[in-house]
């Protein structure tokens, strides 16, 4: 419960820590907002750039080439989604993972096992925003959705699905996953999310 300004500054505070011994960053943010804003408790919006902008390379060196995630929910706009049919004959099942679908081939794993250097050695850059992940709870225009006593839909299939699969699967199949259980499980006098 932060407003415009403790946000903004828990975050930079954070920037200026010493990544080094960690393998990775992750923030989540649960707010309200729209497209592309968040609100600080005093009704302030900032923008997510505004946040995310220091955990850049060239602002946090610590966190060069490690993933920095951001769990983002709030309301992207305020429409609502009413879904669309879907005829079926098969009942849904989980998706492919990310890797098995897009790396049929297995050129992407070949490419990372090769890791070849000279005895000379390399060096490499990297774009300053480079290894972002920002995990939306829905897609822009659109209102988030929640249960009163259980809380946001996003959230609660991201947490069970973390808790689920973590040890075992890539976060982004674990997205992959929150996203169907979000568009398949949940449901409110019509409305889908």
């Amino acid at each position: 419960n932060l407003d415009s300004g403790q946000m903004r500054q828990k975050i930079k505070d954070v920037s200026k820590l010493d990544h080094s011994k960690f393998d990775c960053l992750m923030v989540a943010i649960l707010t309200h907002g729209e497209n592309g804003k968040l609100y600080g408790t005093d009704g302030i919006l900032i923008n997510e750039e505004k946040l995310t902008k220091y955990f850049h390379g060239n602002k946090c060196p610590s966190l060069i080439g490690k993933p920095k995630v951001f769990i983002l929910q709030a309301c992207r706009g305020a429409r609502d989604d009413i879904g669309v049919m879907v005829d079926a004959t098969d009942p849904p099942s989980a998706a492919p993972t990310l890797r098995e679908d897009f790396d049929k081939d297995g050129i992407v794993e070949r490419a990372l096992d090769d890791n070849k250097t000279d005895s000379v050695g390399y060096s490499q850059a990297l774009p300053a925003e480079a290894d972002f992940l920002l995990a939306y709870c829905t897609v822009p225009g659109y209102a988030s959705l929640r249960n009163l006593e259980y809380g946001t839909w996003f959230i609660q299939a991201f947490v069970d699905t973390m808790n689920e699969q973590a040890n075992s699967e890539h976060l982004m199949d674990i997205l992959t996953e929150v996203n169907r259980r979000v568009a398949e499980d949940y449901e409110y006098e019509g409305y889908k999310q």
